[in-house]
């Protein structure tokens, strides 16, 4: 009786904890079973994303005029202008897995997904609003990708040294703790009304 009192209670508790356990056993197999391929798609990605990112601080205009300026009237200058418009945001996507790996480490599957994560989301919300503020746009669906994807970086990072990135137990973890914490905070407690917003738009 009293566990049922308690169950109808915190029901939303329970559910969240229940998708993250589910969430946690499903996936960490699948990473684990997968972990190199999924390593090598996901750098990839990863690179992608920073490519499109950087791409679109740098309008075709500016993209055309650097290609005739560098080019001239030789075709194979405007090819090697070209080359280094598109080598230039690979350099950046390396740059930026360097600088990160001589913080915390080599990354695993899951701080490479939790990047790819964090980072997507802040594109498509500057994106789609034509503004930079729209990083912190005061929604709690974007609360809520930050911090799964930052979660599952430091939590992967900081438990890395009693379990192997590779094995289940570490991806079951990371996994499960991120979804935990991100749904506690944004969608029992509803923690987003006391992050910072910087945009006026959270529709």
């Amino acid at each position: 009786m009293v566990l049922r009192e308690l169950a109808n209670e915190n029901k939303e508790l329970l559910q969240i904890l229940m998708v993250a356990a589910g969430a946690a056993l499903i996936l960490s197999d699948w990473i684990t079973e997968n972990y190199y391929l999924l390593e090598y798609l996901f750098v990839i990605l990863l690179f992608g994303l920073v490519h499109e990112a950087w791409s679109n601080f740098q309008t075709d205009d500016v993209n055309h005029e650097f290609i005739d300026i560098f080019g001239g009237d030789s075709r194979v200058m405007k090819q090697v202008a070209l080359l280094i418009l598109i080598g230039s945001s690979v350099f950046i996507s390396l740059e930026l897995q360097r600088f990160i790996e001589s913080v915390v480490g080599p990354l695993s599957v899951i701080q490479i997904l939790g990047l790819i994560i964090v980072l997507s989301r802040a594109y498509v919300n500057v994106y789609d609003a034509k503004d930079i503020t729209a990083l912190l746009d005061g929604r709690t669906d974007t609360y809520a990708t930050y911090t799964a994807g930052l979660s599952a970086f430091l939590t992967s990072w900081k438990i890395r040294s009693q379990y192997p990135v590779q094995s289940n137990t570490h991806n079951v973890i990371t996994i499960g703790l991120s979804i935990l914490v991100t749904g506690v905070l944004f969608y029992y407690y509803d923690f987003s009304e006391y992050m910072p917003q910087l945009s006026d738009s959270n529709s």
